[in-house]
């Protein structure tokens, strides 16, 4: 894939030098690009033409894109029509509203990081609290969390009455899986604890919804504070030193440092590796926040910058080059687009990959010719339109001529931007 990717590049460079010259020789006369026969990969996405609740589909017709909208609604509407069990088209609707807000809380979250970290330093370095900057950076995740929950409740209705009895026994299924790395022994011991713990804690619940007020007290606040510290003795007094810190790792926050990253599943080293230096990065941005004196508050961004290059080299040495690669691309912004859309349309991975080489070949090669003081304004606007004419017509046979309209509404939009001159 990656030669395909370098001869397109070559050819594309090419093509530009060459419109260039001739720009520069003699003047210069449009002609429309020739017609390139489209490789459409794609299995066709009727739905975008289908009615809202299909009819009647043959199997051996069917792909999954008859079903996908855009619109929540419709899609739920579509599954209910061939009938998908209101159960699973519950779940199936979950997990397309939670993806969508999955997608655009990793871009909020993207650009506030830094931020983050530098309002929990300020906060411990300033006498006051800080309670505004913090607030104001927690303001975008929590409008995406409550426009989240608005949507599943216009398109699913309001949640079915929870059982306790079945929702302890998911989460005991839940617990045998996510302690499945300990031996069986300790892994069915630390299960039976957490079971006991949970029915105390369900009790109690209990309790307080059968009073009149249904109020929380401050009573029952610590009581359940004393329910968690009681586990938390008996968990580490069950598990060796190493299960100890094998649990914990597994439950900070750095053990979901894969999840926001499109494509890329690590092995089980991988993910520890890579969890253990997030970690340690974790560990001395805390640190770094608590212990900074106010007077050196200017160097506080360069040392959490510092923090960020070390985690980043140290996640390089721990994958190796190809799949510190493969990492970097996984958490692109505008790879998550592209294989956002190939998914959609039952696309291998390696469609997204060679279109981001497209995009990344494409725009370095723009951004050298707006940079090139030798060409004339007439001939660097010759080369930037040789470039997105090329450019489109290898993302269309990449692609597929269905696929390549919807990415250039939903992230494609670098597309339009490809051959704009400087100071436009």
């Amino acid at each position: 894939m990656k030669w395909r990717a370098a001869t397109w590049c070559s050819v594309a460079v090419n093509l530009a030098l060459l419109a260039a010259l001739a720009a520069q020789l003699r003047p210069h006369t449009k002609t429309a690009p020739p017609v390139h026969p489209a490789i459409t990969r794609a299995v066709r996405a009727s739905a975008v033409a289908a009615p809202a609740v299909p009819q009647q589909v043959r199997v051996a017709d069917f792909h999954w894109s008859q079903l996908v909208d855009d619109d929540f609604k419709v899609y739920r509407d579509r599954l209910r029509a061939i009938g998908c069990p209101e159960l699973t088209v519950r779940d199936i609707m979950l997990a397309v509203i939670n993806h969508c807000f999955d997608e655009r809380r990793r871009a909020a979250l993207n650009a506030i990081e830094l931020q983050f970290w530098d309002a929990l330093a300020l906060q411990a370095m300033e006498a006051k609290d800080n309670g505004d900057s913090m607030e104001k950076l927690a303001k975008p995740l929590g409008e995406l969390k409550n426009e989240r929950q608005k949507t599943i409740k216009d398109v699913l209705g309001a949640p079915p009455a929870a059982d306790p009895k079945a929702q302890l026994q998911r989460q005991m299924r839940q617990w045998q899986n996510e302690y499945a790395w300990l031996p069986a022994d300790k892994r069915d011991r630390l299960v039976a604890l957490e079971e006991e713990f949970a029915r105390q804690r369900l009790a109690m619940t209990g309790e307080i919804q059968s009073r009149t007020d249904k109020t929380w007290t401050d009573q029952d606040k610590e009581r359940q504070a004393e329910l968690s510290r009681q586990l938390d003795e008996q968990r580490r007094a069950l598990l060796s030193p190493d299960e100890l810190a094998e649990y914990n790792l597994r439950h900070s926050a750095a053990a979901n440092w894969a999840a926001n990253l499109s494509g890329f599943q690590p092995t089980e080293d991988e993910w520890r590796a890579v969890a253990r230096l997030t970690q340690q990065a974790n560990e001395a941005r805390v640190e770094l926040g608590s212990t900074a004196d106010p007077a050196a508050a200017t160097g506080h961004k360069a040392q959490l910058e510092t923090i960020q290059a070390n985690l980043q080299a140290g996640i390089e040495s721990v994958l190796g080059g190809d799949r510190f690669a493969d990492y970097q691309r996984a958490g692109a912004g505008s790879y998550q687009q592209i294989r956002q859309v190939t998914q959609r349309f039952g696309l291998a991975d390696d469609v997204a990959n060679e279109a981001f080489a497209m995009q990344q070949a494409a725009t370095q090669q723009a951004d050298a010719v707006r940079n090139d003081a030798s060409l004339s304004a007439e001939a660097r606007q010759a080369a930037l339109d040789a470039i997105r004419q090329q450019t489109e017509q290898a993302l269309q046979q990449t692609l597929g001529v269905d696929v390549l309209p919807v990415y250039q509404q939903h992230g494609g939009q670098w597309l339009q931007q490809l051959n704009q001159a400087p100071g436009h």
